[in-house]
């Protein structure tokens, strides 16, 4: 879905919308054609990209299809605690979202952590302490990073990673990608370099590289971000 900010016309657009992609960047906005992935079993798969993004493509869409067999007194129970979860949108403020998307979210995140689809919307929880990490290892053959703390009970660590980036360009969420997956009791040095490779190629020398820990409650699929870090490719 596509985002648009009204002006005297139109002062800003993102999104999707129409078989196009509206984006911005430090040369303006752009607009750009999706190619649009086969269907295996009624569901987009791109043989061109690593099974975990298609795996994540698959729960949510499985998460989407949930939605549908919902009861509707159970569809009203997920549209009454949405406003437990705001999120923020592409400008940054924070909105309430519908029950469906709120179902989905949730979900999708469950199912990206191993997790089952839950049908009764979970009570919020108070945010865990920021899991802090540093990269120790960062080059064309190796990618290390180190947890500053335990991966607490109860949660699950995602490690987001971009791909090898050009000095000074700017970073969005859009542009981390799950690489890897820490269990509860996680702590030390994590290396994910195998998950780097596989999803994004051998890091390019001298370019950038930002890194993320993105902590999921798996009883409710809240998340966490830690504060995002890059590091040069030695």
């Amino acid at each position: 879905m596509a985002l648009a900010k009204y002006g005297a016309i139109i002062t800003d657009m993102k999104g999707k919308l129409g078989g196009h992609h509206f984006k911005s960047s430090l040369s303006g906005a752009t607009v750009s054609t999706n190619r649009q992935p086969e269907a295996v079993n009624d569901i987009r798969y791109n043989p061109r990209q690593p099974e975990a993004v298609n795996d994540i493509r698959f729960n949510f869409q499985r998460a989407a299809s949930a939605w549908q067999a919902l009861t509707v007194l159970e569809q009203k129970a997920w549209q009454a605690s949405a406003v437990n979860f705001p999120f923020k949108n592409k400008y940054g403020a924070l909105i309430k979202p519908s029950g469906y998307h709120c179902f989905v979210g949730i979900n999708a995140r469950l199912l990206n952590t191993g997790g089952s689809i839950i049908t009764t919307p979970p009570a919020p929880t108070s945010a865990p302490a920021v899991l802090s990490f540093t990269i120790t290892s960062c080059s064309s053959s190796a990618l290390v990073i180190t947890l500053g703390s335990a991966v607490p009970t109860g949660y699950v660590a995602q490690i987001k990673c971009t791909r090898s980036l050009s000095a000074g360009r700017q970073v969005a969420s859009k542009n981390f990608s799950l690489v890897q997956q820490s269990p509860a009791a996680t702590t030390g040095a994590v290396n994910i370099w195998a998950g780097y490779r596989d999803l994004f190629g051998n890091p390019i020398t001298g370019n950038t590289l930002w890194i993320v820990v993105v902590l999921i409650n798996t009883s409710n699929g809240a998340a966490y971000n830690s504060s995002a870090q890059f590091e040069v490719i030695s």
